[in-house]
């Protein structure tokens, strides 16, 4: 089984637990009652990385924290997970820490103090921490200004140095502060420096918005629900120009409209050659442009994390030899066993307990033009396909 290393953002979240059939809304001069407190991992590190090693994926985690309670309650958190890891402890930043508030439908308020999480630099991943990995997975650089400033020359030079210990690339990438420092750089100019040293690319549908298309996010910004507000007919477009940009595959969480899947011609799969070793793996995998909708969630109990347990599903079927089609099954099955747990990590069994699963229904929505349905999947017509 092929092993990977998890790092970017770790994070102490502190999430109320409402009183059955509560509600919590802010009053001023108000109080609710709560029935406890509960203390979670969060983060890339904590949500991406515990559910790869629940699925069954040998995992390393990489993180930092405070030299304070926080960090201390990070690091409890993590040996009860029993995922081995390596913490920095930063003695002149706090834990990164987020109060999550509940709202409706599972939804949640985030207040966020960012921290010591968010200091990585390429040096914190050393050629030793990523001894016998085949994938270092790198989550958040959005956050972290050591990383983005100077272009993403920070960003650039983490994935050089995994690219030169023959380790293949994964990245995930998040909503910078629209209104910080971050908002302000070019994020296209970014990623088009960044997109040829990474291998899988793994951002949600409204960050990659906001970094290729901003006049088009600004226009949507206010709506009620920027996916909502989206013409689906542009998604297939926003992968090709990734995949141009010079990443092997890009994989686009859509939240109800699912997933969408664009990989790159033969040629670039093959230089991935640590995950797809054979010659039927790259083939599998070269040219394909598939849609799958979200599996069926009955109720919905929380929705954090779900970004990233859709990740951590990807990247376990990738990691265990399984075709696109079948990643993007074990991706959605993930997210919805996230979206029905308390947390984002203790409802993942593992990938073969999924794969046994016989009740999975998946949602039904149409999507663009040019596209042909096949069971569950849609995928693109080519000039063939057509009449």
């Amino acid at each position: 089984m092929k092993k990977v290393v998890v790092a970017g953002s770790i994070v102490l979240d502190i999430e109320p637990i409402l009183v059955s059939g509560g509600a919590f809304s802010f009053v001023p001069g108000g109080k609710t009652g709560i029935s406890s407190i509960a203390f979670n991992l969060g983060g890339v590190v904590g949500n991406a990385g515990v559910s790869l090693s629940r699925l069954g994926i040998p995992t390393f985690l990489l993180g930092k924290v405070g030299a304070d309670a926080g960090g201390q309650l990070v690091r409890d958190l993590l040996d009860r997970s029993h995922v081995p890891y390596k913490l920095e402890s930063v003695s002149t930043l706090p834990t990164s820490t987020s109060i999550v508030l509940p709202g409706p439908n599972g939804e949640r308020m985030i207040l966020q103090s960012k921290g010591a999480g968010q200091s990585f630099i390429p040096e914190d991943i050393s050629p030793q921490l990523l001894s016998g990995a085949s994938l270092l997975h790198f989550g958040n650089p959005q956050s972290m200004r050591t990383l983005w400033s100077e272009k993403g020359m920070g960003l650039m030079g983490l994935l050089r140095n995994a690219r030169d210990c023959d380790v293949a690339t994964s990245l995930g990438i998040g909503m910078p502060d629209i209104d910080g420092e971050a908002g302000k750089q070019n994020w296209k100019s970014i990623l088009a420096r960044c997109l040829p040293l990474v291998d899988l690319f793994l951002p949600g549908i409204e960050d990659l918005l906001f970094m290729l298309e901003r006049p088009l996010f600004e226009r949507l910004h206010h709506q009620a629900s920027i996916t909502d507000s989206l013409d689906l007919a542009l998604v297939p477009l926003l992968a090709d120009k990734l995949i141009a940009m010079g990443t092997g595959m890009v994989c686009i969480k859509m939240g109800k409209y699912g997933l969408y899947l664009r990989t790159a011609a033969k040629e670039r799969i093959s230089l991935i050659h640590n995950l797809f070793d054979t010659p039927g793996l790259v083939s599998a995998w070269s040219d394909q442009s598939l849609w799958i909708p979200p599996c069926h969630v009955p109720r919905i109990v929380s929705t954090k994390g779900a970004g990233d347990t859709a990740t951590a599903g990807f990247l376990a079927a990738v990691l265990s030899g399984h075709g696109p089609m079948e990643a993007l099954v074990l991706a959605s099955q993930t997210t919805a066993r996230c979206l029905m747990g308390v947390d984002a990590t203790s409802n993942i069994p593992s990938l073969s307990e999924l794969k046994k699963e016989q009740s999975v229904r998946f949602e039904h929505f149409a999507v663009a033009s040019g596209w042909r349905k096949q069971g569950f999947v849609y995928f693109r017509e080519t000039d063939e396909d057509r009449p």
